[in-house]
């Protein structure tokens, strides 16, 4: 998993409006099929 972000010049700011992009996977086959867990 690797994040990264457009890196700003002249800032002190890190930019956090960045859309990051985390992979679930999900490993429970009752999370697929309970529609409250899928929330």
């Amino acid at each position: 998993m690797v994040n990264t972000s457009n890196k700003r010049e002249n800032t002190l700011r890190p930019v956090y409006n960045q859309n990051f992009y985390f992979p679930v996977r999900l490993l429970d086959p009752r999370e697929r099929s309970n529609p409250t867990l899928k929330q």
